[in-house]
């Protein structure tokens, strides 16, 4: 099973799954933290043709959504 799953207004998350989406949060977190520690500038603000996003913006986008998700 993924770690999302569509979950109706009256099921509830067993401790067990809480525990297992906090730990992949946190090792996606870590992931996305190694990743991106050594970039320049140049690459942090660049954009690919056609539109794309630049990795501060991605970033950015996942930083308000957790901050709007709170805390599991």
């Amino acid at each position: 099973m993924g770690i999302v799953a569509q979950i109706s207004s009256n099921e509830r998350l067993t401790s067990e799954e809480i525990l297992h989406a906090r730990k992949y949060l946190e090792q996606t977190r870590s992931g996305m933290i190694g990743a991106t520690a050594g970039l320049s500038e140049a690459q942090w603000r660049f954009k690919p043709s056609g539109g794309g996003w630049s990795i501060a913006e991605i970033l950015d986008v996942i930083i308000m959504q957790e901050r709007v998700s709170g805390p599991l």
